[in-house]
C-alpha cells in the first residue's frame, strides 16, 4: 500500500497534468470534486512558489496517458462507469483533448 505522502504526491501530479491541459470551463465542469481539487491544490502551490522546479515542469502524463488508453480501449458504458472517479476523470480529459486535437 502507498504511504500518505505517496498518494498526495500522486494527487498533486495529477492537479498538475490536468492544469497544464488547459482545460476549457466545459470540460473542467465535467470533472470530479477530487479533480477539481487536485487542480485547485495544484494551482495554488504553483501562485504561491511552493512548488519546486521539477513539479512545476511538464507533467509526467501519467493521467493523460491513462485516458488516452481508456479512451482507444472501446469500453462499454457499464465499464465506464464502474471506473474511479479518477478513471473516468482521466478518460474526461482524454477525450476533450482528442476533440481540441481534431479541430
Amino acid at each position: 500500500e502507498a504511504s500518505p505522502g505517496h498518494q498526495d504526491r500522486r494527487w498533486l501530479e495529477m492537479g498538475l497534468e490536468l492544469d497544464h491541459a488547459s482545460l476549457t470551463e466545459e470540460e473542467e465542469g465535467g470533472l470530479s470534486a477530487f479533480s477539481h481539487d487536485a487542480m485547485a491544490a495544484a494551482r495554488m502551490l504553483r501562485s504561491r512558489g511552493a512548488l519546486v522546479e521539477a513539479e512545476e515542469g511538464a507533467p509526467s502524463a501519467g493521467w493523460t496517458a491513462l485516458g488516452r488508453e481508456l479512451d482507444s480501449s472501446g469500453l462499454s458504458e457499464a465499464e465506464e462507469a464502474g471506473l474511479s472517479c479518477q478513471g473516468r476523470d482521466a478518460l474526461v480529459v482524454a477525450r476533450g483533448l482528442r476533440a481540441r486535437e481534431a479541430r
